[in-house]
C-alpha cells in the first residue's frame, strides 16, 4: 500500500509539472494588450478627412488619377474597426492587429483545454496583379511554432473565390479588393506603416463622388 500511495504521488508531482509545461508553452510570448484590441479601438475615424487625404494626393498618369497615403497603426486600426461594423463583423472584437515593421501580426485568444492561449499569425502583405496578397510566414499558439497551413486550409475551407474575392494558394492568401470604381495599383508595409497606392478613372471619380473610402470597402 505505501509503494502504491507513493507511486501516485510521483504520478501527481509528474502530472503538475506536464500542466505547468503546458501551461507555460501555450502562454504567448507577447499577450494582447488591452489597448491593442478591436474593441478598444477608438471608433472615431473621419471618413472625410481621409478621403481627403487621398484626394490631396491624387495626380494625372494618362488617363487615370492616382493617389498615395501612408497609414500608422493607429489608423490601420480606426480603418479596420469602421470597415468591420460597416459590414456587422463582431467576432474579431477581441483580435489584435499589429504592423511591426514589414509584417503584419494578426493576435486572437483561443482557448485549449483548461488553458488560455493566443494564436498569432505573421504575414507579409504585398499586391499582385491588383489583388492584395497576405503571405503567412509563421503561425503561433502560444510559445508554440505550429505549421502555417493550419490556417490557410482552414481560410481554404470556409471562403468562396467566387463570392468572397477570397484566393488560397499553399500559405499565400489573394483577396480581391478591386470595386467597379477604384483599383489597387500598390501596397506593402514599411517600418510599420501601410503604404497604399490606388488609381481611378476621372469618370470613376464622379461617380464615387469623391468618397475613396467608402467606395473602396462597401463591397466588404
Amino acid at each position: 500500500m505505501k509503494k502504491l500511495i507513493k507511486f501516485i504521488l510521483i504520478l501527481v508531482v509528474v502530472l503538475g509539472m506536464m500542466t505547468a509545461g503546458i501551461g507555460y508553452a501555450l502562454k504567448p510570448t507577447d499577450e494582447i494588450k488591452k489597448d491593442q484590441r478591436l474593441w478598444n479601438i477608438e471608433d472615431n475615424l473621419n471618413v472625410a478627412s481621409l478621403n481627403s487625404d487621398f484626394l490631396k494626393n491624387a495626380s494625372i498618369s494618362g488617363d487615370n488619377i492616382e493617389t498615395r497615403v501612408t497609414f500608422d497603426n493607429d489608423m490601420f486600426n480606426k480603418i479596420l474597426k469602421y470597415a468591420f461594423s460597416q459590414s456587422g463583423t463582431t467576432n474579431l472584437d477581441e483580435s489584435a492587429f499589429v504592423l511591426d515593421g514589414k509584417n503584419l501580426i494578426v493576435k486572437h485568444p483561443i482557448q485549449i483545454g483548461i488553458w488560455n492561449s493566443q494564436a498569432d499569425v505573421y504575414s507579409k502583405l504585398y499586391n499582385e496583379d491588383g489583388k492584395v496578397v497576405f503571405d503567412i510566414e509563421q503561425v503561433k499558439i502560444g510559445k508554440i511554432t505550429v505549421p502555417k497551413s493550419i490556417v490557410s486550409s482552414q481560410i481554404k475551407n470556409i471562403v468562396h473565390e467566387d463570392t468572397d474575392g477570397i484566393r488560397v494558394e499553399d500559405n499565400k492568401i489573394y483577396l480581391d479588393i478591386k470595386s467597379s470604381n477604384v483599383n489597387l495599383k500598390k501596397v506593402d508595409i514599411n517600418d510599420s506603416k501601410i503604404d497604399l497606392s490606388l488609381y481611378f478613372t476621372k469618370e470613376n471619380l464622379i461617380k464615387i463622388k469623391n468618397d475613396v473610402v467608402d467606395s473602396l470597402l462597401r463591397q466588404y
